[in-house]
């Protein structure tokens, strides 16, 4: 239904997954999985949090979390929206870099990840200062302008350096400027 409305969703049935988001969900929620579905049984909150998941399918009297909101009801089910949903593009001051897509992905599927303050980065950023820098700054903060097919146009304000993570999956072929000018797109 998502494709057909045009919704994103985090999970579903879809013969073409990227490598990396494939991996991702058989680590996140283990689970005997036939063929290429993508689906969340009990999804622990870091998980919605990376995913940008904002609400919720589920039995009406299984709520995904505590205060999450029925917006809609059928045969025993319920569209729920969750109390705070993660922002689309958030900036974070703190960052660990590893070697490998793998202990990305082990660092990720941690219950104790909290994606709203950290990246886990696949290449050091480059940026002058090393993370949390910023020490006791304003909070960075992302907002984003347009959203359209293949694009995502953002603003990010911090003090000090920063990673603006966005929660759509990684592709090798994704660019980026900032102030009009290339910059680099790392696998956060």
């Amino acid at each position: 239904r998502a494709m057909l409305f045009g919704l994103q969703e985090a999970g579903g049935y879809n013969p073409t997954q990227l490598v990396r988001y494939w991996e991702f969900i058989r680590a996140s929620d283990p689970k005997p999985i036939r063929y290429n579905h993508a689906f969340f049984r009990d999804p622990p909150p870091n998980i919605l949090d990376l995913l940008g998941v904002g609400f919720a399918i589920a039995p009406v009297d299984e709520p995904p979390e505590t205060g999450a909101e029925i917006l809609v009801q059928e045969r025993g089910y319920a569209l729920f929206r969750l109390s705070d949903p993660p922002p689309l593009v958030s900036v974070v001051h703190e960052w660990t870099v590893v070697s490998s897509s793998s202990d990305s992905l082990g660092a990720v599927t941690d219950p104790a990840f909290g994606p709203r303050a950290t990246a886990i980065l696949e290449e050091d950023p480059g940026l002058a200062g090393e993370p949390d820098d910023a020490g006791g700054s304003a909070p960075a903060e992302g907002a984003v302008l347009a959203r359209a097919h293949q694009r995502v146009r953002f603003r990010a304000v911090a003090d000090g350096p920063a990673v603006a993570v966005v929660r759509i999956p990684f592709d090798p072929d994704w660019h980026a400027t900032v102030d009009g000018r290339a910059a680099p797109v790392l696998v956060t």
